[in-house]
């Protein structure tokens, strides 16, 4: 069993390690717990996987939980979710200083993070990902994020964690659509932040304690407030795929993949998306149904409109463009990308 602290540096401990998470939270909880019992928030998937043996290691410390389970899809991360979680909560008369251990990929996270806000004005939150997107990627997000129709990441709070323990085994029996996800976003960080990220994805073999370790100094980086106007590279384009297939066709990582490769087209980035069967063609909507949708969520700023754009990996730049060049140009990176036009 391997386990080291990350040394990154985030306002609330992360651990990684492996082999861990299914043994030690209640050991790593000690001087965190003040409350009587916990509620583990999980999904089908992995709880079918995992979920007995992680529930016995706080039966074996006389702990009481309540497992409550939701939908961790990107389709279903919505209010009627958390409406779900709050439910399960008051069946277990949960209270304040009670601890939520959201235990899941990022949609588990991102569901658990905001009813934990929001319940009795807040309760302690223990994150254990069990996704690579969540690893890299939730596990140090400043906010819990739910969708609202058609449209990504509309609402949000604060998302402060107590602890988060990110346990590599996991990603053992993560299907490979899902652990392309993460990879699309370690990407997005190598091109944005970190470019040492992109030889270590074409390796032969994948060091994953230290790609994960770097992804996450990678977004703690991009977090800063200097890098504001650079941040959201790629994910413009990549929130209207997910938004117009109400997030049933794309995944978040595929949509992403789609939309940096239309703003920054890469041979090297070919043979990476290659290697974890990403995609590089859109289909089943035209450029110009994503235009419109870009035109509502994006190009309505003031002018200039200002978003990132990268020259080569590690050297991002603010493009600042009137609405219409604007418009032009995001016309261009969609029809890279749709194989059908307008």
């Amino acid at each position: 069993m391997q386990k080291k602290m990350m040394e990154v540096n985030t306002k609330n401990p992360i651990e990684c390690c492996f082999g861990a998470a299914q043994l030690r939270i209640p050991e790593m909880l000690e001087g965190y717990f003040t409350g009587s019992k916990m509620a583990v928030i999980s999904d089908r998937e992995v709880f079918g996987y995992y979920g007995e043996d992680f529930v016995n290691q706080f039966k074996r410390k006389d702990i009481p939980v309540s497992v409550i389970i939701v939908d961790g899809n990107q389709s279903a991360k919505s209010v009627d979710a958390v409406k779900q979680v709050y439910e399960g909560l008051i069946d277990a008369s949960f209270h304040e200083k009670d601890m939520i251990v959201a235990f899941g990929g990022g949609g588990i996270l991102d569901i658990s993070g905001f009813a934990a806000k929001t319940f009795f004005g807040g309760a302690p939150l223990v994150q254990v990902p069990t996704s690579l997107l969540a690893m890299v990627d939730s596990v140090v997000s400043p906010y819990a994020y739910l969708n609202f129709q058609s449209y990504k990441d509309r609402l949000q709070v604060k998302s402060d964690p107590i602890y988060t323990m990110i346990d590599t085994q996991y990603l053992r029996t993560l299907p490979s659509r899902y652990y392309a996800n993460g990879i699309a976003e370690i990407i997005r960080y190598g091109l944005l932040a970190a470019p040492e990220l992109l030889p270590l994805l074409s390796a032969e073999k994948i060091e994953m304690d230290t790609l994960i370790e770097k992804s996450i100094q990678a977004k703690i980086t991009l977090l800063q407030p200097k890098n504001d106007s650079i941040r959201d590279f790629g994910r413009e384009i990549g929130a209207a795929i997910e938004g117009h297939f109400r997030f049933l066709k794309y995944s978040h990582g595929e949509a992403l993949a789609l939309s940096m490769l239309s703003m920054f087209p890469s041979s090297d980035l070919r043979e990476l998306y290659d290697r974890f069967n990403l995609p590089q063609k859109i289909e089943g909507v035209t450029k110009d149904t994503l235009l419109k949708r870009l035109t509502k969520d994006v190009l309505v700023t003031k002018d200039p409109v200002k978003y990132g754009m990268v020259k080569e990996p590690g050297k991002p730049f603010v493009q600042e463009s009137s609405v219409e060049e604007a418009s032009e140009q995001f016309n261009d990176f969609l029809s890279s990308i749709c194989l059908v036009g307008g």
